[in-house]
């Protein structure tokens, strides 16, 4: 049968079970019919149309039926062995060519390492760092090689170790969104720095004691790299070859598998880390103990990550889940009438991003295309230069910031000296994006931007506006934190007033405190949710690409030239202001829809509209019918 066929044969009945799942009283026997059929016909289309959307169709069919009858079944109670025992070994047996190709390029990158160090004795002091080195020599002389080890307490060790391995796989499998360039880059390297490391001992005939000290944490440490790697090249399938599913579509499938393996690389690094930190120090451990350990970790990486899903497979338990199948991609309407919660906005913000990302990906590009050649002409007069430090007054802050390492990134960009050209280019920067995204938004919603005059007078209120927030850059961080914290959301909520409204700031502002009277606490939830999206954003996107191109242009660069504006400094500005320039997007459209929300508090017109509508009737069907 013909695929519109069978679609033509079939419609009315899926749009009776779609009736009903939507009604509030729903009769049981009927949609226990209507769900037989519907799923003998997903069978049949899994049979006779695989690669075809009406079976993505029916399967999120059945799924809505199934979560109408067990939404309110308790758990089950082994979930926690159910997902060692099934859904990750199912994962791995998803992911085995993608850990096959994360292997290779590891074992290419230490092979590679080790033949660069024979070419060139100075090769290990480029990729493990001239001062790691040095102190290596140190502690070799002093007859103690493996002392780095030993330099800190062994709790303190352990926290450190954790986080440091957690952050660079979690580089390994971010990056895999670089369609798995990125991620096949960073496996190499590892592999680079690991066959510099090993032949380094070698050559000073410590190869034995380098093996059994660092292939006693290594052995897990080690294969988490390479399991990381595969989650981050699943992640480059899924966006390379999306099949007949929608690039989103396959991306959210393979996140599934990638996010479940990357879990269990999370917590074996950790075990690596107490290994590392509490027993690696003891370089006077035979070697019998240390190879036994060394077997047994192997022996769980190969039989659990490997032979076990292998297993599974041949077995015939390898559960094909409904989560497999992706659901229908359907556009979300967004209505702006309505009383949202933080919550209910926090959603909005993705699927706004996912419906206008051309216009904002246009906006954002014309910020950095300005960027380039205003930061070219700054640098010759004031490049970097730095106002003085005022985290470490504030300990706490200071940990925060260490802990947070974006700021570290960024942080440059805005330290400001006298007279502040770099703070007014800023400013007009911050401006010129509040009002072409505003202008965006208000198309979006209305129909119809800002007329020329709308669009000066939004431009003049923005300027005033982020002149405000610019200004906090210059303050010390405790007064920064607190303005930032309780003044800024209202400086972005004024911007959205002024933008909706089409209002002169001066004026926006009494109107601004009449909408914001007691919401004031969801105002500033709001801006939280925002930064803290756009923190995170930054966390786990930002900083892996500068430091992937820093890493990759530090290899070709000598360290001791002097700082100059050079294409590294104008690819860091573009990223930086790129990547800041979109996210400023979320932070726009979540106070303009704050400010609908806040109209309708405060005012009711969409439910003034519907009262005003009760009583009149019209004809339907030859009937009057009230609405």
């Amino acid at each position: 049968m013909q695929e519109t066929e069978f679609i033509r044969q079939n419609k009315d009945k899926w749009h009776e079970l779609e009736t009903v799942l939507r009604s509030p009283s729903k009769d049981p026997d009927r949609l226990t019919n209507l769900f037989i059929e519907s799923t003998d016909d997903l069978s049949y289309s899994r049979t006779y149309y695989p690669n075809r959307s009406v079976r993505v169709y029916l399967n999120d069919l059945a799924q809505q039926v199934f979560q109408t009858i067990y939404k309110n079944k308790r758990r089950e109670k082994k979930r926690f062995s159910a997902f060692w025992l099934n859904e990750l070994p199912d994962a791995m047996w998803y992911a085995r060519r993608q850990l096959l190709w994360s292997f290779v390029i590891f074992l290419t990158g230490i092979a590679s390492g080790i033949l660069s160090s024979v070419a060139n004795p100075e090769f290990a002091s480029v990729v493990l760092s001239a001062g790691y080195v040095a102190q290596t020599e140190e502690n070799i002389a002093s007859n103690d090689p493996m002392a780095v080890y030993k330099s800190m307490q062994p709790f303190q060790m352990f926290l450190y170790i954790a986080w440091n391995n957690i952050q660079v796989t979690m580089l390994v499998f971010i990056l895999g969104i670089l369609f798995g360039i990125g991620t096949i880059y960073q496996l190499f390297f590892e592999g680079i720095r690991l066959g510099a490391f090993m032949y380094f001992f070698y050559e000073r005939d410590l190869f034995s004691d380098a093996f059994f000290a660092v292939m006693l944490h290594g052995t897990l440490e080690l294969s988490m790299v390479v399991l990381a790697g595969t989650a981050g090249l699943v992640i480059g399938k899924g966006l390379m070859f999306p099949g007949t599913y929608s690039r989103l579509q396959s991306l959210m499938l393979a996140a599934r598998h990638a996010f479940r393996i990357f879990i269990a690389v999370a917590l074996v690094l950790v075990l690596a880390a107490f290994i590392e930190s509490f027993a690696t120090r003891h370089t006077e451990m035979p070697n019998v103990l240390r190879g036994t350990i060394i077997g047994l970790s192997f022996l769980f990486v190969l039989s659990y990550f490997v032979i076990y899903p292998w297993y599974r497979h041949r077995k015939g338990k390898t559960i094909p889940e409904l989560t497999d199948e992706p659901a229908p991609e359907r556009k979300i309407e967004i209505s702006y009438h309505l009383i949202k919660t933080n919550g209910k906005i926090f959603t909005e913000i993705f699927h706004y991003f996912a419906q206008h990302y051309r216009g904002i990906i246009i906006a954002s590009l014309i910020c950095v295309a300005s960027a380039l050649p205003v930061y070219y002409v700054v640098s010759n007069y004031q490049l970097w230069t730095l106002r003085p430090e005022a985290f470490p007054e504030f300990f706490v802050f200071a940990m925060l910031w260490d802990f947070l390492w974006v700021w570290n990134d960024i942080e440059p960009f805005f330290r400001y000296a006298w007279p502040p050209i770099l703070g007014g280019y800023h400013t007009l920067c911050l401006s010129a994006l509040l009002t072409l995204y505003s202008a965006y938004f208000c198309r979006s919603v209305n129909g119809r931007g800002f007329g020329a005059g709308a669009f000066f007078l939004q431009g003049f209120n923005n300027t005033l506006i982020a002149a405000g927030i610019t200004a906090l850059v210059v303050l010390p961080a405790f007064f920064a934190l607190v303005l930032s914290v309780f003044i800024m959301p209202l400086l972005f909520f004024l911007s959205s007033v002024c933008a909706c409204e089409q209002r002169a700031v001066f004026s926006a502002i009494g109107r601004m405190f009449r909408l914001v009277r007691g919401n004031y606490w969801k105002l500033i939830g709001n801006f939280m949710f925002t930064f803290g999206l756009q923190w995170i954003t930054l966390l786990f996107l930002f900083s892996p690409f500068r430091w992937l191109v820093e890493r990759a242009i530090g290899l070709s660069v000598d360290d001791g030239l002097s700082r100059t504006f050079n294409v590294y400094d104008l690819l860091n500005i573009a990223i930086t202001f790129g990547i800041m320039a979109s996210l400023l997007s979320l932070t726009v459209f979540s106070f303009h829809s704050f400010y609908y929300s806040s109209v309708e508090t405060n005012e009711a017109p969409h439910l003034r509209s519907l009262i005003s509508k009760i009583g009149f009737k019209r004809r339907a069907y030859g009937l009057e019918k009230e609405v």
